[in-house]
């Protein structure tokens, strides 16, 4: 009889759950997924719409981010060689997305006085390991300031607009200029040009600068959301994967790793940029639950320390009063958030929820996630 009396219980308390979900999904003005999995038992709470493809925003760089653990590592480093090839200054850009102009002033001041240079001719940029053609995303609106992407990058300037007539060689450009006031100012005398070519493996660099670990680098663009670092990440992956850093590459690297990890394939998303400003890009709810399982089985705590932490840092912070680590998505008429939160009972549960093409404003449909996890919290 108590058996019973218990079944009963549980098949109510899931229909007044399973209710109350269906209620906020009905009240929502626009499209809706949420998938929602106990990842001990794969006991799936919730779910509407969890197949179905939306536009994931920033979501995707839990996309990039899976990519990068699976093809660089946690240790993996960036290294920009600086070259000494006669009377010129050589450098190979390694795609590195966290050298900023002090970064440069440093390791510059160390050549000069190691190396006494007082005067050098022309300044050689080998930026071939990306396609320099490419210099925004692919999707990205052609009006917004976006950060532009290159195997030779300074961290942190203003970007242009794609409308505003860059070149193929603008950043490059940028690097050069950023590098020759670097020499000026340290005393030394640029008498040539820039001169863009392959810089041979004969030569022996004078100083190799390491990037931080990416497991730092990766922490830092979950937190912020760094746009730029996130699509620097998806083009190292495909030179990594297929020798060049071009956008075909990257989205045949990614493919290749969401393939080896879970069942899908290529005909079930579509992923073409790094940091999720494409609105070419789709997933669906269960896809993003499935690859946080992979990678919270393979790297534990490691991988959750990367993530947005609701008690603590990055875009979650004081968002919710229980433990959330994720990550948020926030286009126009786009929210979306995804991650994993212990709830009441102490469950380890993963999420997805993605809201598109709904009329009011991100507050309204942020609200509405938060209501999706605060009815999973108190209801598991």
């Amino acid at each position: 009889m108590k058996k019973v009396i218990f079944l009963i219980f549980i098949l109510l308390t899931t229909s007044i759950f399973g209710d109350t979900v269906r209620e906020l999904v009905d009240n929502f003005d626009g499209f809706v997924g949420i998938y929602v999995e106990d990842i001990e038992t794969g006991e799936i709470i919730t779910q509407y719409n969890a197949t179905k493809l939306f536009t994931p925003a920033s979501v995707t760089k839990l996309f990039t981010l899976l990519a990068a653990l699976e093809n660089l590592g946690l240790e993996y480093t960036y290294k920009t060689k600086f070259y000494l090839i006669g009377e010129d200054f050589g450098v190979k850009g390694s795609g590195d997305p966290t050298i900023y102009v002090s970064t440069l002033h440093d390791i510059i001041a160390k050549i000069v006085e190691d190396k006494k240079i007082v005067e050098i001719n022309n300044i050689i940029l080998d930026d071939r390991l990306f396609d320099r053609k490419e210099i925004y995303g692919r999707g990205w609106m052609w009006d917004d300031p976006n950060p532009m992407i290159g195997a030779l990058t300074i961290k942190g300037p203003s970007y242009p607009s794609i409308s505003s007539g860059i070149n193929q060689y603008t950043l490059t450009r940028k690097f050069f200029e950023t590098l020759k006031s670097t020499f000026e100012e340290l005393g030394v005398s640029v008498k040539g040009e820039m001169v863009v070519k392959y810089i041979s493996k004969k030569h022996e660099p004078v100083y190799i600068h390491e990037s931080k670990p990416l497991r730092e680098i990766l922490k830092s663009m979950i937190e912020v959301s760094d746009n730029q670092v996130a699509e620097q990440i998806f083009r190292t992956v495909g030179a990594k994967v297929l020798k060049k850093g071009t956008i075909n590459n990257s989205i045949a690297a990614l493919i290749r790793t969401v393939k080896n990890v879970t069942e899908y394939g290529v005909n079930d998303f579509t992923i073409t940029d790094g940091p999720g400003l494409s609105r070419y890009n789709l997933v669906s709810p269960k896809l993003v639950v499935e690859i946080l399982k992979h990678m919270y089985k393979k790297y534990g705590d490691t991988f959750l320390d990367i993530l947005s932490y609701s008690k603590n840092d990055g875009t979650i912070k004081g968002r919710f009063d229980f433990e959330v680590w994720g990550k948020t998505g926030t286009l126009t008429g786009v929210s979306g958030l995804a991650g994993f939160m212990k709830t009441k009972s102490g469950k380890m549960v993963g999420f997805s929820l993605f809201e598109n093409n709904f009329s009011k404003s991100k507050t309204d449909a942020k609200g509405f996630e938060n209501e999706i996890l605060e009815i999973v919290y108190e209801g598991n």
